[in-house]
Order: structure tokens, then C-alpha cells, then sequence
């Protein structure tokens, strides 16, 4: 397939919502860079490269039938265009295989649509799947499935069939974010707009808050921690912060916590990143981390649990540290080990960014996307 003609979709109802609309760019980005015609139908307000962009889709809603109708008509507009526009290829994320979600693939295969799904999470963190239309959407609805990594391919082999296994499973990992990065905003400017203390260390928990990331752990691995203070950035996931507000009290931390509970805009994202030093995983379970990656191309020091999809990126002692899964007292003496020794800090953040520039350049991933699916 020639690259002059080859046209591209990502169709994506989250963007701006959740971050996804960075690795929207990023992927667009970089087939744009090798001569690939790209779309994106989401809601960003612009994209940077060549990169046709169709806002049908809009952020947030009071009301959820508002929300299920924008995300419908927003689905069903997009399949026409494309449709009507020749794309060769539509990529759709795939979080969650509820019935809602399978009525957009099939809607997609009566349109001839051609597929790639990309599964970000093997099965559902709010476990809400359902092993039917898991299977039908990946055997049948999709062209193509595409996971990051080799423990997200273990898993998802256990629902595919053994001709989508050999011929449509491809492992592709996502990619950093250095294009995000402003250099002319240093540390000291980032604490000193968001009035944090210059002789304080901060730990930075940023994204979604969900139970599954167990920010618990973290609260109480403060206790370990007396010269570091805790920054947490981002909006409950299903469910509300009143729990961690609780243990936060009940732990009397509450001095040594600041909280942003809410959508973090990009120019606070700048801030929080430059600010901290180091950056906080302690999840129990995950398939992979656009946090993760975010953190380390701003060059933090990444701290994760040693959950398998962590360990694929993470080097203990290397590019980042690691700890036991579930265990707050070894997060706790793991990040004083990081905070007591600044040579040591320096050289894991380093090393960190060094990672995110040789092994998650989206413009390589890109070149892996128009040699797996020819292009």
C-alpha cells in the first residue's frame, strides 16, 4: 500500500478527558511524519503535524444520557466520514467491552470499516466486561488487535482465536510525550506558580484515581517519608476521594499532602511534572501506564510496584525502583532510600528520560505500525 495514500483514523470519545488525546498525537503524529494521511475525531481542540482534526465528540456532561448520546452520534458521525473520506485503516481504543462499546464495532463492519484495536486494557479495571463481546469484537469486529506489551498479549491470547493469534495480534508499545515538554519552564518557576515550598521534596501520584492504582499504599508509606510531602493529581475513577480523605486524617498528614482532585489542565501538568521528583506507581494491577511514561519523559524519578506490565519498563535501580506489590512499609523505604542520596536520585532521573528517548519514540512506533500493517 502506497504511504501517499494511505488514510489513517483515530476515533477516541476520551481525548482530552483522560490524557488521551497525547497519544492520539503522538500516534498521529508520527505516521503524519512518514507520509501517512491522518485523521482524529475526538474532541481536542487542535493537533499539531498534518493532522486533519474532527471535534465530534465533546468533554463533560451533568446528565448521563447527554454523555451517551454525545458518545453515539459523536461514534456514528465519524463512521460516515470516514467512510465517505476512503480511510483505510480506523483505530479505536478499546478499555471496556460492554455492549454500548460492541454496538460501535458492529456498526463499523456493516460500514466495511476496516479495524485496529487497541486494547489498553486486556479486561476491564471496572469489571464491567463481558467475555462474549470481548470475543466477538476481537475475532470478528476488528482487523487487527494491538496490545503494549508481552504480558497484555499473555493475557488477551486467552480470548482470541488461534488464526487471530497468529495473523491479526500485534504487540506495539505506546510512546513518550517529549514534544509536550516547554523548556523554558524550569523547577523553581513550577514551584514557585504552584506556592509549593523550594526546600521541600515532592512525590507526585498524577492521573485517574482508581482502586486498582491503590493510592492507600502511598498515603500511608508517608509515615517512612518524614522529608518529603505528597502531591495527588487527578479525579476519582468510579468512585469518590472520601476514603483517602479519611486515612489521610486519620494519619494526620493532612500538612503534608496537597490536593488537586479534579481534570488537570495541561499548563498545571507542565507545573506538577517540574515540581516533583519523584513520580509514584503503586498499583496492584495494570496492562500499561500513560502516567508511567508521561513522569518519565519530564525525567522523574519513577517508583512502581513489581506488577509484570511495571517490570517490562522499569529496571530496579536503573531507570526507576521498585517495590513490593501491595507492601506500603517497602514503598516507604524505598522512597527514602531515593530522597536520602541525591546522586543516586539524579542518576535514576536521568536514566529515566534516557529510556523514554531511545525505546518510546512514537516516531519508531510509527514506523512499527506501517511495517505490521503494511502501510
Amino acid at each position: 500500500m502506497e504511504s501517499e495514500k494511505v488514510k489513517i483514523a483515530v476515533i477516541d470519545p476520551v481525548g482530552e478527558k483522560a490524557g488521551m488525546n497525547y497519544y492520539n498525537i503522538g500516534l498521529l503524529g508520527g505516521l503524519s511524519k512518514l507520509g501517512v494521511q491522518t485523521h482524529l475525531f475526538s474532541n481536542s481542540s487542535s493537533t499539531p503535524y498534518r493532522v486533519s482534526l474532527y471535534p465530534y465528540f465533546g468533554l463533560f456532561f451533568k446528565s448521563k444520557i447527554f454523555q451517551a448520546w454525545n458518545e453515539f452520534s459523536g461514534y456514528l458521525k465519524s463512521f460516515v466520514k470516514c467512510k465517505y473520506i476512503g480511510v483505510d485503516y480506523v483505530i479505536m481504543h478499546v478499555f471496556s467491552t460492554q455492549f454500548f462499546f460492541l454496538l460501535f464495532f458492529l456498526i463499523a463492519k456493516l460500514l466495511s470499516l476496516k479495524v485496529i484495536a487497541i486494547a489498553h486494557d486486556v479486561s476491564s479495571l471496572a469489571s464491567d466486561d463481558s467475555s462474549l463481546n470481548k470475543k466477538l469484537i476481537y475475532n470478528y469486529l476488528c482487523e487487527y488487535v494491538v496490545v503494549h506489551n508481552k504480558f497484555s498479549a499473555a493475557e488477551i491470547k486467552g480470548v482470541l482465536s488461534s488464526e487471530k493469534i497468529a495473523n491479526g495480534l500485534a504487540v506495539i508499545q505506546q510512546g513518550g510525550y517529549l514534544d509536550l515538554v516547554n523548556p523554558k519552564i524550569t523547577k523553581k518557576d513550577a514551584i514557585r506558580q504552584l506556592g509549593l515550598s523550594d526546600d521541600k521534596r515532592y512525590i507526585l501520584f498524577f492521573g485517574q484515581i482508581k482502586q486498582t492504582k491503590r493510592l492507600d499504599l502511598l498515603i500511608k508509606s508517608l509515615a517512612y517519608v518524614p522529608n518529603a510531602n505528597l502531591i495527588i493529581a487527578g479525579r476519582p475513577w468510579k468512585s469518590n476521594f472520601d476514603e483517602y480523605q479519611q486515612l489521610i486524617e486519620e494519619l494526620r498528614l493532612e500538612s503534608r499532602v496537597i490536593k488537586m482532585i479534579r481534570f488537570v489542565s495541561d499548563e498545571e501538568r507542565e507545573l506538577l511534572m517540574k515540581a516533583a521528583d519523584i513520580a509514584a506507581f503503586p498499583y496492584e494491577e495494570i496492562y500499561q501506564s500513560a502516567a508511567l511514561l508521561m513522569s518519565m519523559t519530564y525525567g522523574l524519578a519513577p517508583v512502581t510496584s513489581d506488577i509484570p506490565a511495571f517490570q517490562e519498563v522499569i529496571e530496579n535501580h536503573k531507570n526507576g525502583r521498585v517495590f513490593k506489590n501491595g507492601d506500603f512499609e517497602h514503598l516507604g523505604m524505598v522512597l527514602q532510600e531515593m530522597l536520602k542520596d541525591d546522586k543516586t536520585l539524579m542518576k535514576l532521573k536521568e536514566s529515566s528520560l534516557q529510556t523514554i528517548k531511545e525505546d518510546f519514540s512514537w516516531i519508531n512506533i510509527a514506523k512499527e505500525y506501517k511495517k505490521t500493517f503494511n502501510l
